[in-house]
């Protein structure tokens, strides 16, 4: 009876032990095995292996599995209706009515048994500590493989059969490659963890969308660029770029349409700390890109990593300069607002506090459903102030409120062509995290 009892919790164990074998092999993450890997671990270099292989060590499971379950039945529920016999005859049960009675009060001990410690409990454990149990199950799994490799690879085999029939490619099974989705997903799973901060969560999620954005909604507009100009006396443009408190300017002839080049401030008061007159600037020019405004924003990133630039101006599809973009503008899409020791304005949309916010007319649009749940409809409109021209149908002016939705806007400064500063109310509160 000793021997049948310690046969059965084996068995029991064994099953168990493929039960979470294959939970774990499933989802514990190519990435996390081949860092312990690098780093000397022999378990976790079998386990790597075993997931460029996973089909056939998923057979193994199975067929583990399998044959755990049936030796626990073959012996497992004789050896319970043995142990019924005795009670069976105390209670005066005629001898013939004690197998219909022992048999399923074996069938449900051993179900018991076998659903929740051979089951349930190997696999709520497999799924949440996964890469402990992928470790522990890796060599293990790896001699049953060997020495049953005959009926695991024919199991394999007919399986693969099987799901190429169907139109399954098996090949997708040691596919680690994840989508963009999936990543997102990930990241926030982190987050909710506690393993990555909202400010890291917020930047993954900017880098992942940057696929999506293109460089117009996120330039300089053109009538708010300052430039150089060769019309201007060699005094005005020098005090111009001293008082600009930028380094890199566009130096024109009239205008962004005529731009001639970059001049980097560097340049001419290095000049003159020499001890050197500036007498022409054209001397001092350098290279400005000029590109489509519909270009991506990780292709213009591409392009100033190649060219060794910083900024670039970018033409509409009639051929008209819109705006400059520039490398900080792109950087401040992934880390958020990045402010030097001349920055004194504030950033593009300021929280006043939960219900509300005051953004510039030129904040780009996305800036706006990140602050609040959702933008209140579908919109063409590259900036905030865009949007509200689009919902007035007219240029706003100061003062006036307009609502959509469950947001209500209020123009606290206006031009004549536009909308400078705004001010944004949830009509239904509760301003989301950002």
């Amino acid at each position: 009876m000793l021997i049948n009892i310690i046969v059965v919790m084996a068995l029991v164990a064994a099953n168990g032990f493929f039960v979470a074998a294959e939970f774990a092999l499933v989802k514990v993450r190519k990435g996390e095995l081949k860092i312990l890997a690098d780093s000397g671990n022999g378990r976790a270099r079998r386990a790597l292996s075993i997931q460029q292989n996973l089909n056939t060590y998923l057979a193994a499971c199975q067929l583990g599995i399998t044959l755990a379950s049936l030796g626990l039945g073959w012996v497992g529920e004789p050896m319970v209706a043995r142990s019924l016999a005795p009670i069976l005859l105390s209670m005066n049960i005629a001898p013939e009515w004690h197998h219909y009675i022992a048999f399923p009060v074996a069938f449900a001990a051993i179900t018991f048994l076998h659903i929740t410690i051979g089951e349930q409990v190997p696999k709520i454990y497999a799924i949440a500590k996964f890469n402990r149990v992928s470790l522990f199950v890796a060599h293990p799994l790896h001699w049953f493989t060997v020495v049953l490799k005959p009926f695991i690879w024919v199991l394999s085999a007919i399986s693969n059969r099987m799901l190429h029939l169907i139109g399954f490619d098996t090949s997708e099974l040691h596919g680690g490659a994840k989508t963009a989705a999936e990543l997102r997903l990930l990241v926030r799973e982190s987050k909710d963890g506690g393993h990555v901060s909202t400010k890291e969560h917020r930047m993954i999620l900017n880098v992942l969308d940057l696929e999506d954005k293109s460089a117009r909604r996120y330039a300089v507009p053109r009538h708010t660029v300052m430039t150089l100009d060769i019309a201007n006396s060699i005094e005005e443009n020098l005090k111009l770029a001293a008082q600009s408190q930028h380094t890199r300017l566009p130096l024109c002839d009239g205008g962004l349409e005529k731009c001639i080049g970059l001049i980097h401030v560097k340049d001419l008061f290095q000049r003159l700390a020499e001890g050197h007159p500036v007498t022409d600037l054209k001397k001092f020019v350098r290279p400005i890109s000029i590109l489509p405004e519909t270009i991506k924003l990780p292709a213009l990133l591409a392009h100033y990593q190649k060219k060794q630039e910083h900024i670039a101006l970018l033409v509409d599809e009639f051929g008209s300069i819109s705006g400059m973009i520039t490398i900080e503008n792109v950087l401040e899409e992934v880390v958020g607002a990045i402010e030097d020791e001349f920055d004194h304005e504030v950033g593009f949309i300021t929280l006043l506090n939960e219900n509300e916010a005051e953004a510039k007319g030129t904040c780009p649009i996305d800036r706006l459903t990140r602050t609040f749940n959702n933008l209140p409809r579908e919109t063409e409109a590259d900036t905030i102030g865009g949007y509200i021209t689009e919902l007035a149908e007219r240029i706003p002016i100061s003062g006036d409120t307009i609502a959509d939705a469950d947001l209500e806007f209020t123009v606290v400064e206006a031009s004549t062509t536009s909308v400078v500063r705004v001010k944004i109310s949830r009509i239904t509160p509760e301003i989301a995290s950002t």
